[in-house]
């Protein structure tokens, strides 16, 4: 074997943006385009590259780099069946104005913290405006982190007196479709 087949061969720029675009979004011309590739002829561009060994190796390689492990997924699950809204949102005073500009008193709302946002960001799901002007703030769904985890550890399985997981047993019935209806049954029932 030759010393260039062991050697790695070094993406370029345009081939290291093609494959992080590609990662993100699983779109061959889409990636292509937004790795500089030409516009016109990006669909073939992203079928070439993929189809490259080099290309496909160096994905690989990268989706191993940036994969979750299992005790980063639990924490993750964890963080969220414990998420609390309160750590994440603080309520303050916004005050009411008439037409004029004059105050009419306060109303609440609420506001990320923003050194919450740092720490406890990954537990929010969504952040949308509404038409009062403020945002609505949607955190995961602890019930749904907890019944991964739950199901993760069997901890919804049924079990005998020992704790063993009993194993469900499902019987199959087929019915022999070669045999006379009026044929006697042989299981015994009448």
């Amino acid at each position: 074997m030759a010393k260039q087949d062991k050697k790695k061969k070094k993406l370029t720029n345009k081939e290291t943006l093609f494959r992080e675009e590609y990662i993100r979004c699983w779109n061959a011309a889409a990636s292509a385009r937004a790795a500089g590739y030409s516009t016109k002829t990006a669909r073939q561009i992203g079928q070439n590259l993929l189809s490259k060994v080099y290309i496909q190796e160096a994905i690989e390689e990268r989706l191993r780099e940036i994969r979750m492990t299992t005790n980063e997924i639990y924490a993750r699950l964890t963080s969220q069946a414990r998420a609390d809204i309160s750590e994440l949102v603080e309520f303050y005073n916004v005050p009411v104005l008439d037409k004029d500009g004059n105050n009419l008193g306060d109303r609440q709302s609420i506001r990320i913290v923003p050194t919450a946002f740092e720490r406890f960001g990954h537990q929010i799901k969504s952040i949308s405006p509404t038409s009062n002007g403020d945002f609505k703030v949607e955190v995961y769904s602890a019930q749904t982190a907890l019944e991964l985890m739950g199901k993760t550890y069997s901890l919804f399985a049924d079990r005998d007196d020992k704790g063993n997981v009993i194993q469900p047993v499902v019987n199959v019935y087929i019915l022999k479709n070669d045999r006379d209806a009026t044929e006697p049954d042989d299981s015994g029932a009448d």
